[in-house]
């Protein structure tokens, strides 16, 4: 009798739990709201920083009154801030400038120099005067390299550009990933981006003769 009283008793409640997980269920579908909570996307989550109200909300009061961040953003950089250099050799001007004035030449014909060692008529027009003639040496030892070189430095310098970009007439430049590139660095400060065209440091000797030491005797 016992045993079937326990019976009874688990009976019900099963029947009783039942049936509220049934009229709960019914209730869910008869109202037609089957929609499911919502995800939080990743903009959502992302750091106000990348938010677009984040610079206005954190810009502060500059010293004239205007608003800056504490960390200013990099400076960016045109294609205006550019003297690239080409050095060439009268023995290489019809081989190999037609294609440069063809190609990456069209994107910078502004910024773009061409440093060679001879007078040029043609190329002097086709390169609308941008054609300089260092009386350099049209040798390819190391003293007529350094001497076209240091007439670039001082064009360069003259210029009042930021970077100073030096290319052979062998090379091809891209323009557009040129400006991207530099536009990661700081213009004042020194860099050096490329790859040396030597294996081991440059040595530079002193070639010249040693002062003679002179003794002055004083009576």
């Amino acid at each position: 009798m016992p045993r079937l009283k326990k019976t009874l008793q688990s009976l019900i409640l099963f029947t009783v739990v039942f049936c509220a997980f049934i009229a709960f269920h019914e209730k869910i579908f008869t109202s037609g709201d089957l929609s499911l909570p919502k995800e939080v996307g990743w903009q959502e989550r992302a750091p106000r920083s990348l938010s677009g109200d984040y610079l206005e909300t954190n810009l502060v009061e500059g010293p004239g009154g205007g608003k800056s961040t504490a960390t200013p953003l990099p400076a960016t950089t045109s294609i205006n801030d550019l003297f690239i250099s080409v050095k060439t050799t009268v023995h290489y001007h019809q081989a190999r400038l037609p294609v440069i004035l063809k190609t990456w030449f069209q994107l910078a014909s502004q910024q773009t120099w061409f440093f060679t060692d001879s007078e040029d008529e043609e190329f002097q027009k086709r390169t609308n005067g941008h054609m300089i003639n260092t009386n350099c040496s049209s040798s390819h030892n190391r003293k007529a390299l350094c001497c076209k070189m240091s007439v670039e430095l001082d064009t360069f310098l003259d210029s009042d550009k930021k970077w100073f970009c030096h290319v052979d007439d062998d090379n091809y430049v891209n323009v557009e990933r040129l400006v991207q590139v530099l536009g990661d660095y700081n213009h004042q400060e020194d860099w050096y981006l490329g790859k040396p065209s030597i294996r081991t440091p440059l040595e530079i000797l002193n070639r010249e003769p040693k002062p003679h030491t002179k003794v002055f005797i004083h009576h």
